[in-house]
């Protein structure tokens, strides 16, 4: 299992910013369940890049990554539409402000 550090430094923004999650989340995508190709605005679950095993699968792996336990009463498919959503969706489960 790859585990990432969303604090990790980067050189082209702060620790734990939106480029830094934007990063993980990507190469988590790809690394972990071979979502490849896509693109910020990439409709994940419309275009078929997502099904909802796989939505599953990332849910697991952002709580495993991240370090955060998220309501499943409280998620939605919009949750998970496009890559800025799941940052969204990490970023405030994580109780941060990132600007």
């Amino acid at each position: 299992m790859l585990h990432l550090d969303p604090n990790a430094a980067s050189t082209s923004a702060k620790p734990g910013s939106d480029v830094d999650l934007t990063r993980s989340v990507l190469i988590l995508l790809d690394l972990e369940l071979g979502v490849t190709g896509i693109g910020l605005d990439t409709q994940l679950l419309a275009d078929g890049h997502l099904d909802s095993l796989g939505v599953l699968d990332l849910v697991l792996l952002l709580e495993t990554t991240f370090g955060l336990t998220l309501d499943e009463d409280t998620l939605s498919v919009d949750d998970f539409a496009t890559v800025p959503a799941i940052v969204d969706l990490v970023r405030s489960s994580l109780g941060e402000s990132i600007q």
